[in-house]
């Protein structure tokens, strides 16, 4: 078998938070050592995961995506998912802005929510530029990103 007799490989490889496009090649070696090695070139693309999904379709991890557009001027969209591994079905769940000192600025979210993925618009229409922080806290877990507002 010669490496002509195989197609060009695509490989697809998931890993959180960034996007690689590279080109490389597989090399396949014989122990025969008669035998010639054959090179396979392969392209690999590295993008971010998207969630892992029960037999319900329901998101298994809590997620707080980066807002998009960031920066952004005045509104943005804040995407989440609340997990359906929980013991709770329903989990308290806030997602806030606070400023560069660590002040709350609005909450966007209180309340009870079933494991699902929600989306939320912020209209900072009346705030002033800078950098904000969004934080998303249930039972259990926190996490925040960072957000500009440019006017």
């Amino acid at each position: 078998i010669g490496a002509e007799d195989y197609e060009y490989i695509h490989i697809h490889y998931t890993a959180p938070a960034f996007a690689i496009v590279d080109s490389t090649r597989i090399i396949i070696t014989s122990n025969d050592a008669d035998e010639e090695s054959i090179e396979i070139p392969v392209r690999v693309e590295v993008h971010e995961p998207s969630s892992i999904v029960n037999s319900n379709g329901l998101p298994m991890t809590t997620e707080l995506y980066q807002n998009y557009p960031n920066p952004f001027n005045p509104t943005t969209t804040i995407q989440y998912n609340v997990g359906a591994i929980h013991e709770s079905p329903i989990q308290h769940v806030e997602l806030s802005i606070y400023n560069t000192q660590g002040q709350k600025i609005v909450t966007l979210v209180s309340e009870d929510q079933q494991p699902g993925k929600y989306v939320v618009t912020w209209d900072a229409r009346h705030i002033a530029s800078g950098i904000y922080y969004y934080q998303l806290k249930l039972d259990g877990f926190m996490i925040t990103k960072r957000m500009i507002l440019i006017k």
